[in-house]
């Protein structure tokens, strides 16, 4: 009898055991389910994406940001300055051309976008103050021309300062080469000015002859002369077309006395120039000021220049060479 129940007690344990490790061996598969599936179901937080657009007010910029998955921004303006705003406002203290960054963060990394800023608080108005930080081309000017300031907006307008002496009457020739590039090899259009003997080339092609300020000065002429010269190699003077100057093109204030002397602001809207004329990265253009004053003879337009930036017939002389300003080269 005693056998029979520790045979029948063992049976139980064993039984017992294999219920056991059948129920652990269950729960085990089950939590590890459970686990497997709460792994397929997780989020994974996605990489920020940084993007914005600008608005821009004279010298003030407004930020949208339009960034996307991120937790935290950091702008540099490149000027010294920095926020980590959402969506700032900024405003420069000077013209010029800035690369703007913003870095959009979160947990899973960081993403930079860049943009190109240029910053062009010129108006022509008469407000000679908005060409203070601009500094004048390192060049001399002789007789009645003194100092010259050149800016642009890409390459689609360009901004001129002149200053002078009492007798500048602002009845200039102002000569434009726009496809000159620092070899000369492709600076082969154009009428070919000998008055700069350091030049490579000068192949202008563009003349605007005019008053670029108020009408200080004896005329008898009417509105403004604009000529395009042929764009084929070392063409002669009179071979151009003269087409209709649009009245939208040219922008000019009246002459302020600043100093001593005179000056004067014009720009130059570049989007109507016929479409042969390439306008490369860098240009060359140079000034003559005819002797038109108030007591100059009725032919004073046979009579000569009584000034010219910068200085020609010199060995050393060269046109002023300007490389726009915020352009991809």
């Amino acid at each position: 009898m005693e056998k029979k129940y520790k045979q029948f007690k063992s049976s139980i344990m064993k039984k017992n055991s294999f219920v056991q490790a059948t129920l652990l061996s269950a729960t085990f598969c089950a939590i590890m389910l459970f686990s497997s599936c709460g792994d397929d179901s997780e989020e994974t937080t996605p990489a920020p994406t940084a993007d914005f657009t600008v608005t821009i007010d004279g010298k003030t910029v407004a930020f949208t940001n339009t960034s996307a998955d991120a937790e935290s921004y950091s702008w540099d303006f490149n000027d010294g300055n920095t926020s980590s705003e959402e969506s700032p406002s900024h405003t420069y203290e000077s013209n010029g051309t800035y690369l703007v960054e913003l870095t959009a963060t979160n947990k899973t990394g960081s993403e930079t976008k860049s943009s190109v800023l240029e910053i062009i608080n010129i108006n022509i108005d008469g407000d000679l103050s908005d060409w203070d930080d601009v500094i004048a081309i390192a060049s001399i000017g002789t007789g009645s021309l003194t100092s010259v300031k050149i800016d642009n907006l890409s390459k689609d307008k360009l901004f001129v300062y002149i200053e002078g002496t009492a007798d500048m009457t602002s009845f200039f020739d102002l000569y434009l080469d726009f496809d000159f590039d620092a070899t000369g090899e492709s600076d082969t259009t154009g009428y070919i000015a000998s008055v700069y003997p350091k030049a490579v080339k000068v192949g202008c092609d563009v003349l605007f002859e005019g008053f670029f300020g108020n009408e200080n000065a004896r005329n008898e002429l009417s509105g403004m002369f604009y000529g395009v010269f042929l764009a084929d190699a070392d063409v002669d003077f009179g071979a151009r077309d003269e087409p209709t100057l649009d009245p939208n093109m040219i922008a000019f204030s009246d002459m302020q006395a600043v100093g001593s002397g005179f000056a004067l602001e014009f720009s130059i809207d570049l989007s109507f120039l016929p479409d042969r004329i390439t306008v490369n990265d860098e240009m060359q253009l140079f000034i003559d000021e005819w002797d038109n004053k108030a007591d100059a003879p009725a032919d004073w337009w046979a009579g000569g220049f009584s000034g010219h930036f910068p200085e020609q017939d010199n060995e050393e002389s060269l046109p002023i060479r300007y490389e726009f300003k915020g352009v991809d080269n």
